[in-house]
This record gives structure tokens, C-alpha cells and sequence, in this order.
């Protein structure tokens, strides 16, 4: 079972944006990193260009993110699987909102590898904040379970 995570942590503005696209991009665990409508290797840019979206529209305050963490089960035992699906499920937003992905490796009893997906939580397209309702995160968890061929399911934490 491929298990979402919802992380929903509305403090910090830009200093969390930041730290959330640090972790993400952390050497030591990253496998793979891209984005869409972000530059993925200059963090502090990509920080810039979401914080540009969002003094666009006037939303640079409350909730400057959203983070999805996809864990992948055991069926996805290698890097380039992981790779290729993370890079999928990522595009799932990316008609909206800017993403910025990247995957880890760490090996647990369950699973060997999961994305991290962050996105603007402001929508380049019309300055709509991303709402993550249980149905929202349903539709998304159904992608990831079409792309995957395994259930799905979401936890908000």
C-alpha cells in the first residue's frame, strides 16, 4: 500500500518555504530532485520565483506551502522505478501550481523509497489557495494509485 502523507503547517511564510526545499534537496538522502515553474537547483530562487506568485495575487501571508510525502510499499524496489514514478505523481500539480520534488531513499520495514512534493500553495494560474480537503487529497491519492497499481491511502499530520 502506497501511503500519503498531508503535512499541513500554516507558520513560518518564506523561512518555512525554504527550510521544507532544504530538506528536500538534503545530499545525504536525495536521489532525484526536479521541479515544474521552479528552478529545482538554485533553492533560494526557487523560493523567489513561488514568493513572486504569490505577491502577484496578494497572498504572501498564511500557509506557504503544501507537502505531500508519497511512500512507496516493497513493489518499488528500485531507484529508477521511484525515480520515474515520483516525477509522475509530481505532475499531478503541475498544471496549477509550481512543484518542486524529490526523492529519498531510506529503507524501512515497509518501504525502500519516497517523494517529497512541495507546491505553491497559491496557484500560478489564478491565485487560488490549493485546498486540502479529505476530497481534494482523495482525487490526488486515486492518481497515485492509478500510476502506482497499488491502494492508496492519506493521513494528515
Amino acid at each position: 500500500m502506497v501511503i500519503v502523507k498531508v503535512k499541513r503547517d500554516t507558520y513560518g511564510g518564506e523561512r518555512y518555504l525554504l527550510n521544507a526545499c532544504r530538506y528536500l534537496e538534503n545530499a545525504e538522502r536525495n536521489i532525484d530532485c526536479d521541479g515544474y515553474g521552479v528552478d529545482p537547483y538554485q533553492l533560494e530562487y526557487t523560493v523567489h520565483q513561488m514568493m513572486q506568485v504569490k505577491a502577484y495575487f496578494g497572498k504572501t501571508s498564511g500557509n506557504p506551502l503544501m507537502h505531500f510525502v508519497v511512500s512507496f510499499d516493497q513493489s518499488v524496489r528500485d531507484t529508477q522505478r521511484a525515480c520515474i514514478l515520483s516525477r509522475q505523481i509530481a505532475a499531478y500539480f503541475h498544471s496549477q501550481y509550481q512543484v518542486l520534488w524529490c526523492v529519498h531513499e531510506k529503507h524501512r520495514q515497509s518501504s525502500f523509497y519516497h517523494c517529497h512534493i512541495v507546491i505553491n500553495s497559491v496557484s500560478y494560474i489564478n491565485g487560488m489557495m490549493y485546498h486540502s480537503s479529505a476530497t481534494n487529497v482523495q482525487a490526488f491519492c486515486d492518481y497515485v494509485s492509478a500510476l502506482t497499481q497499488r491502494p492508496c491511502r492519506f493521513v494528515f499530520e
